[in-house]
């Protein structure tokens, strides 16, 4: 049976039961145990992204980036994101599945559908990047860079993107700024971060021949929000894995005569990890079928706290092991570390909360 025909058979019913979707979680956890083996993300870590940049195609004959691009799909697709990502996170997939196929592909579909070819980026053929703030993902319009500013963005995997699309604000009005791939390439800084060191820096007042796209704020903001969720069930998978690891770990190293694991307190630090990312887990899956604007923050913080307990605690099971590129729990505990930030600040997100449990003035 053909993993592709599965998967957007259960995309386009007008409600996605239990059954399809652990059916895509199935086609998911396939894709990644094929396409993702840790040697292919530590190759890529390394600088060799030849493997990893060859699962592009194959995740795009999936159908996996058109998920978000079709209204009347839509809340079933957003579902389907966050079991995909999910189990993304567990292989600890380098490529940007989250960007492209939640955010830059959608906004693009839906703004700029007859500015650029949409065929060739949902084919897999060329691949779309877009332009983040260092400070994160803008909270409210006053918070877009300025085309004329002088503001570094950050960009993932920018080298071989054919374009470049950067939300910015121009005489008040939200654009989608789109800049295609110049004939001398991307003129751009390397900015080291704690997952991939796949980043680079631009500025956007640098930027040339701009096509600007005009777009409404809350058009942007949910796509935004969309991101925030999918990346956070991409955190989830990436502890969840981390947790295992540690489990096993447990089970093996022995202290005192005895297997680590038969100690009291490293069961309940496992057990304490195992609960939060539960809550994680039901909280993101809750917010990708409703997503209302409550949930989605209440799942982010729910995501932060656990990522971070839980990628912590397997460190720590792991002892000073953990913290070497020898063993694979270390790129668990960067990459959720890294991720975490786009999900925005918690002070953010809890006065997000706030505004809709308590409305004032």
């Amino acid at each position: 049976m053909n993993m592709s025909s599965n998967v957007q058979g259960a995309v386009n019913n007008a409600t996605m039961t239990e059954l399809e979707s652990e059916m895509i979680r199935d086609a998911a956890r396939n894709f990644a145990n094929s396409e993702s083996p840790l040697s292919v993300v530590r190759a890529a870590e390394a600088g060799d992204w030849i493997a990893a940049k060859a699962s592009w195609s194959k995740m795009a004959n999936l159908g996996w980036f058109e998920l978000l691009q079709h209204e009347e799909d839509e809340a079933d697709g957003l579902v389907a994101a966050c079991v995909i990502a999910e189990e993304l996170g567990r292989a600890a997939y380098p490529m940007p599945f989250s960007e492209a196929a939640v955010l830059v592909l959608p906004l693009l579909a839906k703004h700029a559908a007859d500015n650029v070819s949409l065929d060739a980026f949902n084919s897999g053929e060329q691949r779309a990047a877009i332009a983040m703030p260092l400070s994160g993902l803008p909270t409210s319009i006053d918070r877009l860079p300025q085309l004329s500013s002088d503001v570094s963005l950050m960009v993932n995997l920018l080298e071989d993107a054919s374009l470049l699309v950067v939300p910015v604000l121009d005489k008040e009005q939200p654009c989608l700024a789109l800049v295609h791939r110049p004939e001398n390439g991307w003129q751009t800084k390397a900015m080291p971060d704690l997952a991939n060191n796949s980043y680079s820096r631009i500025v956007v007042n640098e930027l040339k021949n701009v096509e600007l796209i005009p777009l409404e704020w809350e058009s942007l903001a949910k796509a935004y929000d969309y991101f925030r969720l999918v990346t956070a069930a991409y955190i989830v998978g990436l502890a969840s894995q981390a947790t295992d690891l540690a489990v096993e770990y447990a089970k093996e190293r022995i202290a005192f005569g005895k297997p680590i694991g038969s100690f009291q307190a490293v069961q309940q630090r496992l057990a304490e990890s195992a609960l939060e990312l539960a809550a994680a887990h039901f909280l993101v899956r809750e917010a990708s079928v409703t997503a209302e604007r409550l949930q989605i923050p209440m799942a982010c913080i729910q995501v932060c706290e656990a990522g971070k307990k839980a990628t912590f605690t397997a460190q720590q099971i792991w002892a000073g092991m953990g913290y070497t590129l020898e063993v694979d729990v270390q790129l668990f505990f960067r990459r959720a570390r890294a991720y975490q930030l786009l999900l925005g600040a918690p002070w953010e997100l809890r006065e997000r909360i706030w505004d809709e449990v308590v409305p004032h003035s």
